[in-house]
């Protein structure tokens, strides 16, 4: 997902994933703080991983990756 929008400092890149947490530029926005939060620990869940590149007043860039799931791997595993 990419936005052209008020993108962040480094500082609030590195705890975008904090709950509640909001960035002091973003006091005009409407938001809990918990939007990000909840997308890490879907992609966390999935033993996927983030990336984020943002640049203040220039954008922010996320990335989600997400293992391919094969549904044959249940049954060719040995246990």
């Amino acid at each position: 997902v990419v936005d052209y929008g008020m993108g962040m400092s480094q500082e609030d890149a590195s705890r975008m994933f904090e709950p509640f947490y909001r960035s002091a530029n973003t006091s005009e926005v409407p938001g809990t703080g918990l939007g990000m939060r909840i997308v890490k620990e879907i992609i966390d869940i999935h033993n996927g991983k983030i990336e984020v590149d943002s640049k203040l007043n220039v954008g922010t860039k996320v990335t989600c990756w997400i293992p391919k799931f094969n549904s044959l791997d249940i049954y060719t595993k040995e246990t």
